[in-house]
C-alpha cells in the first residue's frame, strides 16, 4: 500500500464552522484543510532535515513555503495562520532548518476543555462544619464583624434569634 497516494478521506466534524480559529476566514479554512489532508493517517517514517522521523497519525512534515505554493497564499500569511493555530492549540509545531514537524491535535481536546467547568464549591461549603465568616444573619445590635469566626452552631442560633 502506497501511503503517499492522494486517495482517501478526511473527516470534518459538523460543528466545524462554529470554530472561530480554523474558520476565521477563507485563508484559515484553506490552510486547515491542507494540514488535515496532508497529515499521515498511519504510522510511517520520513526524513526531516537529515533525520529519520517516525510520523504518527495526525503528523506531517512540511514548510510554510510549500503550503504557500499549494494554496497560492503568501508565505507570511501562512506563517501567521500557523502561529494562530499554535496559539489556539489546534496544532503543535516543531521547526527545523528547512521544514517543520506539525502535529494536528485532536479536535476533541479543545471541545472537552471548553465543556469542563470547575466544580461549584459553594454548595459544599454551605453545609460544612467549618467556621463561617459572614454577617448576613447577625443582629443589628451585636458586635459581629465580617472578620470574626463563629462555629456552625452559634451561626444557627444567631440566624433563628436564639441568643446565649
Amino acid at each position: 500500500m502506497n501511503l503517499t497516494e492522494p486517495n482517501g478521506w478526511i473527516k470534518l466534524p459538523r460543528n466545524f464552522l462554529d470554530d472561530g480559529v480554523t474558520c476565521a476566514d477563507a485563508a484559515h479554512f484553506l490552510v486547515w484543510c491542507v494540514l488535515r489532508a496532508k497529515a499521515a493517517f498511519a504510522a510511517r517514517q520520513a526524513m526531516c532535515s537529515g533525520q529519520l522521523v517516525d510520523l504518527l497519525p495526525g503528523q506531517l512534515i512540511t514548510s510554510s513555503r510549500s503550503i504557500a505554493s499549494l494554496t497560492r497564499l503568501s508565505e507570511s500569511t501562512v506563517q501567521r495562520i500557523l502561529r494562530d493555530f499554535v496559539q489556539a492549540k489546534r496544532i503543535r509545531r516543531k521547526c527545523y532548518a528547512h521544514c517543520s514537524l506539525i502535529t494536528v491535535l485532536s479536535e476533541e481536546a479543545p471541545r472537552q476543555a471548553a465543556q469542563q467547568t470547575p466544580p461549584d464549591n459553594r454548595a459544599a461549603a454551605q453545609y460544612s462544619t467549618d467556621k463561617i465568616r459572614t454577617n448576613r444573619y447577625a443582629p443589628k445590635d451585636s458586635t459581629f464583624s465580617a472578620d470574626a469566626s463563629y462555629d456552625l452552631e452559634a451561626y444557627r442560633r444567631t440566624a433563628i434569634g436564639l441568643y446565649d
